[in-house]
C-alpha cells in the first residue's frame, strides 16, 4: 500500500491547460472561466465518478463522504488533497470527524455552481482515496 505522503505531485505546463500528475493519472485543470455546468452534465459525469452526488437540498452543490482506518489516515488524505488544491487554487468545503471525512464542491467564480472544475476535484480525491485504502 502506497502512503498518501509518498504520493508524486508534479506540476507540468501544457498550452492552456495545467495537467496534475498524481501517480501516472493526469487530470487537467482548466484555468479558463469558470462555466457552470447543467443539472443533466453533472448527473451524466458522476456516473463515472464514484461515491459523488448532487446534494439534495443544494442542486449546485455535489457531495461525498469519505471512510478511512483512523483519524490520522483521515488527515494524510484531506493533507494529500490540500496539495491539489492550493496549486490549482480551486477548495472544498470539508469537514472531518474521527475517521469520516464529508467533502462538498462548488465553484465561487461561477456564481456557486458545479462546474468540470469540480469534476475534476473529485475524481482527484477519488483517485489518491483509492491509492491509499
Amino acid at each position: 500500500m502506497q502512503s498518501l505522503l509518498s504520493i508524486f505531485l508534479r506540476l507540468c505546463i501544457y498550452g492552456s491547460f495545467i495537467i496534475w500528475i498524481v501517480g501516472m493519472h493526469p487530470v487537467r485543470f482548466i484555468f479558463a472561466r469558470a462555466v457552470p455546468l447543467s443539472q443533466s452534465d453533472i448527473s451524466r459525469a458522476l456516473q463515472n465518478i464514484k461515491g459523488w452526488r448532487i446534494e439534495e437540498k443544494d442542486e449546485n452543490v455535489i457531495y461525498r463522504d469519505f471512510e478511512f482506518r483512523d483519524f490520522k489516515q483521515a488527515m494524510l488524505f484531506m493533507n494529500a488533497v490540500a496539495d491539489v488544491c492550493e496549486a490549482v487554487g480551486h477548495h472544498p468545503s470539508w469537514t472531518n470527524t474521527y475517521n469520516k471525512v464529508h467533502v462538498r464542491l462548488t465553484t465561487h467564480d461561477a456564481g456557486n455552481r458545479v462546474t468540470q472544475r469540480d469534476l475534476n476535484l473529485a475524481e482527484r480525491m477519488n483517485d489518491i482515496f483509492t491509492r491509499n485504502l
